[in-house]
């Protein structure tokens, strides 16, 4: 499993170790993180064993898997995508941030550099994600970070951003951050 490593200004993100299965399962076991998100996820050991290796050591679904942390080195949150249209090289993102550093700048940080990863790095091309149409602070969120909304595409709130607009949006013409990462 190559070692990826996404620094932001104050988080990074790179692919968990089994190690780290007890912040993964803590955080989408906490009702206060998952009630904006979704529902809290529960498995037994062999299906973490089993998502580890699809989601993070083979990537099989054409994903990336990494957990944020704070620069003291503490998980705060995690943000992966998966191919949902290999050909186009489109893509589903998440993000999560525990409840307890929420807030903080920490999300628009991460998401990002994240985004630029994936962008710049990785070749997609167009990113997506459905949110809760109750959901309204991620809505703003997404909204806030550039991503443009397309009501008819489901019956979530989705948002998409492509490639093309990320880096019109963040990127100066040598490729340094305008938003100051």
């Amino acid at each position: 499993m190559t070692q990826e490593i996404i620094h932001g200004k104050t988080v990074y993100c790179r692919p968990p170790h089994e190690r780290e299965f007890s912040f993964i399962k803590g955080l989408w076991k906490d009702e206060e993180s998952m009630r904006e998100v979704g529902r809290i996820v529960t498995m037994s050991e062999a299906d973490y064993a089993d998502w580890f290796q699809r989601r993070v050591v083979t990537r099989s679904d054409g994903g990336f898997y990494c957990l944020l942390f704070n620069l003291e080195d503490t998980p705060i949150g995690e943000v992966s995508y998966r191919l949902i249209d290999p050909a186009k090289r489109m893509a589903a993102q998440n993000i999560k941030i525990h409840a307890r550093h929420r807030r903080k700048g920490n999300a628009t940080d991460g998401l990002l550099h994240f985004l630029d990863h994936a962008f710049n790095r990785h070749g997609i091309h167009r990113m997506s994600d459905e949110i809760a149409i109750d959901n309204t602070v991620a809505q703003d969120f997404f909204i806030r970070l550039g991503f443009v909304h397309y009501p008819s595409k489901s019956q979530h709130f989705w948002v998409e951003m492509d490639r093309e607009s990320f880096n019109m949006r963040y990127k100066t013409a040598n490729g340094k951050w305008t938003f100051g990462g």
